[in-house]
């Protein structure tokens, strides 16, 4: 416990001496819009994720602390995370309600328990502190969609939803009562899908051998040189099959692979062509007769070249009546391993998994606690080429995606809505909505949103019926947003009634959706934490009375993200805040002298930040916390005052 509470000291303090006078324009008191700022003239405000806070153990005492802390160091805004109601798995499967005891390293039930509603106690705690607190709401943290085997029990979750893969586990109350308000696939024809459960004929995967680029991080990129076809050795295959996607068996019988070399067109997972004509390898694994109850089955691929396929839409499976739909998967659960105990398939308690591996290290997992299908989308970066560890394949496609919640129904916006208003009536100074989440993890983001309503919205708009012909998936992703920006004007409405604040998040990709929406890594409409909607950010901008910038920089500040969105917010005259993200180890010198520089920022909001300290925490100065030195340097390089 002591350990804990001084893991959380250390924590605030590396927010708390960035003193934030981050009252807003309408502040009854001037003299508090000119304090606390840096000689650039921001504003800081301190943000607290409660759910990840509620990993630790934490009492009345220890969230009274931290709260203190924030107070005494001068700031004046604190912002809260707030957990979203029934505790849904948040960011990681181990983020959510597992069972008690000191030798669990997550204990969030724990502290659920002992504080009976985190939100209100953090609320309460900086109300009597005279602390300015705004809730942050995510509308779409529905639950990350992690999965358990088909059959199994998570014993703290309140719904086992079927999926491919097994059963989502940790959903909200919304999806836990309502599974089917998710986002939809467009449903496949009948003829396919009796074809799903005919046995497996024949399997066949492409390696492309010729050169090409992926992008793998903000400025890095893997530059495929390629080979010559007689440069390439045939590879060693393994063929693995499970029926439940929790233990796998090696196929037994020989396999007959065949291998060919063959030009033609590199697709993403979204079908998009990437290449016109490139060099291939094709493997075709031929008369497998796999019988139909093994839905679930692993390629492990080793050979002296590194080969790269895109597993999304370089793996193809055959039945006898024809080629049928797959979910891909290249990680592996990932189990919790506690001090001192043992864990074997007879005392494994399912829902117990942190997060999934892929690599290497999914090589000795797999085989025992299954794959864990689509984690991450295609990847944080580029089209998602893989190399090495698992190649998971599952017959048939999900129907929904994971636990994204459709903004199309009534009933979700209303769902949406009673969060407003508990949030207003418990106090909050105001209320900040972001669309980042971590339920949304799909690979093929144009392949959704086929829900009845927005079936009906797409007719009565363009006279087309996207059930029968082909969609344009950016409309269908525009007629999303508008609902959308329906709640956000009924919420508007009852926040400005009761005298509130309106605090909206926006980002680079907003700006530019037409260009943006096809692509899926960091910063666009794709991207694994979107919830896959186009919205008009004017319009937002418009209704709000302050903007949150929720880009992601990586340390590398940049003016130019989101120019528009700041140059319009400044010609409204309504503030920006822009997000100095402490786990990308934005935390330092270069940073912030950028940030500093930036004209159309008012303020900034430490995010992220428990990660940070805890993994810079003791590495400068063994007898203080690293991240107290930056503060300190950065105190006196940019002339904060109190």
């Amino acid at each position: 416990m002591k350990k804990n509470i001084f893991l959380s000291l250390c924590l605030l303090l590396f927010t708390g001496l960035f003193p934030a006078g981050a009252q807003i324009s309408q502040t009854k008191d001037p003299e508090k819009t000119t304090r606390n700022r840096t000689r650039g003239g921001k504003r800081y405000a301190a943000l607290i994720d409660i759910m990840h806070q509620a990993q630790r153990f934490h009492s009345l005492d220890s969230v009274r602390k931290e709260i203190r802390i924030i107070k005494e160091l001068g700031f004046e805004r604190v912002y809260f995370v707030l957990c979203n109601p029934g505790y849904p798995s948040h960011s990681s499967p181990f983020n959510a309600l597992m069972p008690m005891g000191s030798d669990m390293p997550y204990r969030v039930l724990e502290t659920v328990i002992e504080l009976g509603d985190p939100n209100w106690v953090y609320l309460n705690e900086a109300k009597k502190a005279g602390l300015e607190a705004f809730a942050i709401i995510k509308p779409y943290e529905s639950g990350t969609g992690a999965t358990i085997p088909e059959g199994k029990v998570a014993p703290y979750s309140r719904a086992m939803v079927k999926t491919i893969g097994g059963s989502h586990i940790h959903f909200d109350n919304l999806l836990t009562a309502h599974p089917e308000y998710r986002v939809q696939r467009k449903p496949p024809a009948d003829s396919i899908r009796q074809r799903i459960n005919e046995p497996v004929d024949a399997l066949e995967i492409s390696f492309c051998i010729d050169s090409f680029t992926n992008r793998t991080g903000l400025n890095q990129f893997l530059e495929f040189k390629g080979y010559p076809r007689s440069a390439v050795a045939a590879p060693d295959v393994e063929l693995w099959v499970s029926k439940d996607n929790g233990t796998y068996t090696r196929f037994s019988k020989p396999l007959n692979v065949s291998k060919s070399f063959t030009r033609k067109p590199v697709y993403d997972a979204n079908g998009l062509k990437l290449y016109d004509d490139k060099e291939h390898l094709v493997l075709k694994f031929n008369d497998l007769n796999i019988a139909e109850e093994y839905k679930y089955f692993a390629l492990l691929v080793r050979s002296e070249n590194k080969l790269y396929t895109l597993p999304y839409s370089m793996i193809r499976v055959f039945t006898q009546s024809g080629e049928i739909p797959v979910t891909i998967g290249v990680h592996a659960r990932s189990p919790i391993v506690l001090p001192g105990k043992e864990l074997t398939q007879e005392n494994k308690i399912w829902g117990m998994e942190v997060n999934p591996v892929k690599g290497e290290n999914a090589v000795p997992l797999f085989r025992k606690w299954g794959i864990e299908f689509g984690w991450h989308g295609t990847g944080f970066w580029g089209h998602g080429w893989e190399s090495g560890g698992i190649l998971g394949i599952a017959k048939g496609v999900r129907n929904e995606m994971k636990g994204t919640p459709c903004e199309a129904y009534p009933e979700v916006r209303e769902y949406w809505m009673q969060q407003v208003r508990k949030a207003v009536d418990m106090g909050f100074d105001g209320i900040d909505f972001r669309l980042q989440n971590h339920s949304a993890m799909v690979p093929d983001h144009l392949s959704y949103g086929y829900n009845e309503p927005i079936v009906k919205k797409y007719k009565e708009l363009y006279g087309i019926d996207i059930l029968k012909e082909e969609a344009d998936p950016y409309k269908i992703m525009k007629i999303r947003g508008d609902y959308y920006h329906e709640f956000l004007e009924e919420a508007a409405r009852y926040i400005h009634d009761h005298g509130k604040v309106l605090k909206i998040h926006l980002r680079n990709g907003d700006q530019h959706s037409e260009e943006s929406y096809l692509k899926s890594d960091f910063n666009e409409l794709g991207f694994w934490t979107m919830p896959k909607i186009v919205i008009d950010w004017k319009r937002v901008v418009d209704l709000a009375d302050e903007i949150t910038l929720k880009d992601y920089y990586h340390n590398n500040y940049r003016e130019e993200l989101a120019d528009q969105i700041k140059a319009y917010a400044r010609s409204k005259n309504k503030p920006v805040w822009a997000i100095c993200n402490v786990d990308h180890r934005e935390f330092n010198e270069t940073f912030f002298a950028a940030m500093d520089r930036d004209p159309l920022v008012e303020g900034v909001v430490f995010y992220e930040f428990a990660n940070g300290v805890m993994d810079t925490y003791g590495k400068a100065d063994t007898s203080k916390p690293y991240s107290l030195t930056i503060l300190q340097k950065l105190f006196k390089q940019f002339g904060y005052t109190k």
